[in-house]
């Protein structure tokens, strides 16, 4: 689930528990909070692009992960794997995996981030770990895909 899907579940939780009058009666679209998280997604593209990061420990690689692209550069940020069903958190060189039926593993700790070249993790995910230890590889280039269904020659 992404991070603006939460915000905007909190957002309207907490606005819609204010207006209900069981915590009080105030506006909330004064308060601070409700103005600064209106402010962050309305600073949120509507389509979030996505990187990949490979993650390691002492430079060898072990996830290859995607991400939202304005996260690069900080330390805690939520990652979806390429090649499982399962997500997690990375932060400051430790790793938390959610699993899909809601289990947290034990943190894993030592991780970094080693590779953030677009490059050379782009293709599909046997490809990036059978090619990584070539730093010259590049990545075929990414076709769009045109879905089945798409057909521009309606009849009109």
């Amino acid at each position: 689930m992404s991070m603006e899907i939460v915000l905007r579940d909190l957002l309207d939780h907490y606005v819609s528990m204010v207006e209900s009058s069981d915590c009080g009666n105030w506006n909330p679209e004064n308060d601070s909070v409700v103005i600064n998280a209106r402010a962050a997604l309305a600073a949120i593209p509507e389509e979030e692009e996505l990187i990949r990061l490979m993650l390691g420990i002492d430079g060898q690689p072990h996830l290859l992960v995607e991400v939202t692209k304005w996260i690069v550069g900080r330390i805690r940020f939520n990652f979806f794997v390429l090649n499982g069903i399962w997500s997690g958190e990375f932060d400051n060189g430790s790793m938390i995996v959610d699993y899909e039926n809601g289990n947290k593993a034990e943190p894993r700790l030592g991780y970094t981030i080693i590779c953030d070249d677009q490059d050379r993790l782009r293709g599909e995910y046997q490809s990036v770990f059978d090619n990584y230890g070539n730093s010259s590889y590049i990545a075929p280039p990414k076709i769009p895909r045109v879905d089945d269904y798409f057909d521009d020659d309606i009849p009109f």
